[in-house]
């Protein structure tokens, strides 16, 4: 596909000379095999095939500033080995990838193994699920690395390096994106949070995350957070509001703050709180520098539901959570460096 001359006609010696014309002559479950080159396009999907590059490093789809690189608009595609660069920074869905179920259905889709740089945001999805997001260096874009933005549920994100993005390495931005995983990635020098969750019952484990404002920024019920190296941030975690959740065996190094919370006080004392001991779960993480005794957690309960009354600013109070088991020495974190 680097001709300049025709004809082109799809074949070996005759490539297309656009990515967009080669899904345009696909059919469903067809591969589309791009060779090394600059392509200055907006490429819109819309059958299931497989997009796969000769060289991630040497195949770019440049969007000269607008609109999006790469649009998902079928399910079951598959884009692997692109660098996919320079879109918009007007509307939501200027993207490395879009991926835009109004009106078309994507769903389980592959995003695997690109770099998407000096975009609006790495990846954009909404109300898409199955989704499964690898092994992608997302790097210097104007917003967040990963956006889930409504009613995106069952995705998982693994193995990516999200680093130097102007927002949030990876923001789950509804409460209908639920049983979200998030595991084993890098997410480095963010401008706001490493991980932003909004999603219920998501699984956050196994990420390396470091230098952004907050490291894990949690408000969906029965989020699990587990293993994760959380590093030199303002707030190595924050729980807003979020029930039943659980903090087991992260590590908890450098911050100036390494965990806080915030809790309605009729979350306490709703069932099964009267006979829990705590709304989060606190178990097993490694504080630096604290290697005696139960580690307390300092918080605040928020009393303006209590008994009825609605107060038009909050009102906490100091509380605080305790973790009654916490590691003496640093758990394993192999998998979160690269």
């Amino acid at each position: 596909m680097t001709t300049t001359q025709g004809p082109w006609d799809g074949s070996p010696e005759h490539p297309f000379q656009f990515i967009q014309d080669g899904i345009n002559h696909a059919v469903d479950n067809d591969t589309i095999f791009v060779f090394s080159g600059m392509y200055h396009e907006h490429v819109q999907i819309n059958r299931s095939v497989n997009l796969i590059s000769e060289d991630k490093n040497s195949t770019f789809v440049d969007a000269d500033g607008t609109s999006f690189c790469v649009l998902l608009e079928s399910g079951n595609i598959q884009v692997r080995g692109f660098t996919l660069q320079n879109s918009g920074t007007e509307t939501y869905n200027n993207a490395g990838v879009s991926i835009k179920n109004l009106g078309a259905e994507s769903h389980n889709n592959l995003i695997i193994g690109n770099i998407m740089k000096n975009n609006l945001f790495g990846i954009f999805a909404l109300a898409s699920h199955g989704n499964l997001i690898a092994q992608n260096l997302i790097m210097n874009n104007k917003n967040d690395g990963i956006y889930l933005e409504a009613d995106d549920p069952y995705n998982t994100i693994t193995m990516n390096t999200i680093v130097n993005n102007t927002g949030n390495g990876i923001l789950v931005g509804d409460f209908d994106s639920k049983s979200n995983s998030i595991s084993q990635n890098y997410i480095l020098d963010n401008n706001q949070s490493g991980i932003l969750s909004y999603g219920y019952n998501c699984m956050i484990y196994e990420n390396f995350i470091g230098n952004s404002t907050s490291g894990i920024f949690v408000a969906g019920d029965k989020s699990r957070i587990l293993r994760n190296n959380i590093s030199d941030t303002q707030i190595g975690l924050q729980i807003e509001l979020a029930a039943q959740c659980v903090v087991e065996e992260n590590n908890f190094i450098r911050n100036q703050r390494d965990a806080t919370f915030q809790y309605y006080f009729l979350q306490r004392i709703k069932l099964p709180y009267l006979i829990a001991p705590q709304i989060t779960k606190w178990k097993g993480n490694y504080w630096e520098g604290y290697d005696t005794g139960p580690k307390v957690i300092p918080g605040k309960m928020i009393i303006d539901y209590f008994l009825g009354f609605y107060l038009t600013h909050y009102h906490g109070v100091p509380w605080v959570n305790v973790d009654f088991t916490p590691a003496t020495n640093p758990h394993n974190s192999t998998w979160g460096m690269k």
